[in-house]
């Protein structure tokens, strides 16, 4: 989501004009109270960012944070491959350094309201770079990266092929990263949580490689301590922290 209605409906209407906020909203009290788990997005830039408490206030108002499966989680909107508004981009489009500390401001301003956010050091992996993550699009076709549905560097077949063919595609772009090239990448202390940065970024700037050195230098030593205060304020979660981390680690497997 990008905000409260006066933002969000703004920016996501449906193809009727209409806004789509209360929408996912009733569908997002629908699944939790089905003890669903739900992930909620805030997607920030410049001119948005700053309504980040506001919406935090909202989501306590509505009671989202009283269910053990909420999360929030905070990402900077980026340049995508075909942009739809060049100039918004240059307007509003937040630096590596600005996204690290409004998204670290963010995840306190979360806990200081008693909301649970993901490990902050936990998000590291983009689908790009694990086997069993992909999106399916309403064709059927099937891409590794959520924001490059519809292009073909994420496209890997579809669900009407052998899942085998799947996935001797998706092993050849997991394999072929450029960081394994770059002396600069193999010598970065951030490499194990980086591995190349994000894949669309790096074609949008046509470079090799979409660098986070900049972001993590900024986000690591903050993500360290909300990740510690995340634990002292919820300690049911280390319990799932260990089932996640057995699941990923299988899911490498």
């Amino acid at each position: 989501m990008d905000g409260l209605p006066s933002y969000h409906d703004r920016r996501r209407p449906f193809i009727t004009g209409e806004g789509t906020f209360y929408t996912i909203l009733k569908n997002i009290k629908n699944a939790l109270k089905e003890g669903l788990e739900i992930v909620l997005g805030f997607n920030f830039d410049k001119q948005n960012y700053h309504h980040i408490p506001e919406f935090l206030d909202f989501v306590v108002k509505e009671t989202l944070n009283e269910y053990p499966g909420f999360y929030m989680i905070f990402g900077a909107v980026r340049r995508g491959l075909t942009p739809s508004n060049k100039r918004y981009f240059d307007l509003y489009e937040v630096t590596k350094k600005e996204a690290a500390e409004i998204t670290a401001w963010a995840y306190e301003e979360c806990l200081k309201r008693g909301i649970r956010i993901v490990d902050p050091l936990g998000m590291g992996l983009c689908t790009m770079k694990r086997v069993w993550t992909f999106t399916v699009d309403p064709y059927g076709k099937i891409f590794k990266c959520v924001t490059m549905v519809g292009h073909s560097t994420s496209f890997v077949g579809t669900i009407f092929e052998p899942i085998e063919l799947i996935i001797q595609r998706i092993s050849t772009i997991i394999e072929t990263q450029p960081w394994e090239e770059l002396q600069a990448c193999q010598e970065c202390k951030y490499l194990p949580m980086c591995l190349n940065g994000c894949n669309e970024q790096a074609l949008v700037k046509n470079a090799k490689t979409d660098c986070m050195k900049e972001y993590y230098n900024v986000f690591i030593p903050r993500a360290m301590e909300l990740r510690a205060q995340r634990l002292r304020q919820f300690p049911d979660l280390i319990g799932r922290l260990r089932e996640r981390s057995d699941a990923l680690l299988h899911s490498y497997l």
